[in-house]
């Protein structure tokens, strides 16, 4: 842990590097007032802080994020069971597309091989992969693992191996949020 953001923050979040090596969090705040921030990765600061807002009004519980090829945010939020497309500067964020199914999305997110594509875990740890652009997104399969995924990581894996996909973070028990 790098240290405390010294903030609250109401639920897990997203937490993403930028093309040019920002470190990226949401969540921040309270589900009517979230905000997406900029993180210090040797103290854990919060560097700058900025509010979320969309044109239906709704709160937002953001829970991964991935970058597109044109630097545009995409983020998966539960509430909604959509994925997001984020202006970290201003903080207007908007639906780019619902996810398949009723499922909630909400076991994290992480670029895969090229910028316009992700995986991404739904809480009863079904995998899938998304069009960054569309909002499109295939099914997988299901990852055999006790308790919910709480984040993914895209690890390139030497040619002859193929393409790995570890699905980081520990299982784990999600905490009711009250709202």
């Amino acid at each position: 842990m790098l240290g405390d953001v010294g903030v609250p923050s109401h639920s897990e979040g997203g937490l993403q590097f930028s093309p040019n090596g920002v470190l990226y969090a949401t969540n921040i705040g309270n589900f009517d007032a979230s905000s997406i921030g900029t993180i210090d990765g040797e103290s854990g600061q919060v560097l700058t802080q900025t509010r979320l807002f969309s044109s239906d009004g709704g709160g937002f519980d953001l829970n991964g994020l991935a970058w597109r090829s044109d630097n545009v945010l995409v983020g998966i939020e539960r509430s909604r069971n959509a994925f997001m497309l984020i202006d970290p500067t201003s903080g207007e964020a908007e639906v780019l597309a619902v996810s398949p199914g009723s499922k909630s999305i909400r076991g994290g997110m992480a670029n895969g091989p090229g910028l316009d594509m992700a995986y991404y875990a739904d809480e009863f740890n079904d995998l899938y992969s998304v069009d960054l652009n569309t909002g499109a997104a295939i099914y997988i399969g299901h990852l055999d693992i006790e308790g919910s995924i709480g984040g993914l990581a895209f690890v390139p894996s030497p040619p002859s191996c193929g393409v790995l996909l570890i699905a980081g973070a520990m299982a784990r028990r999600r905490r009711q949020m009250s709202r």
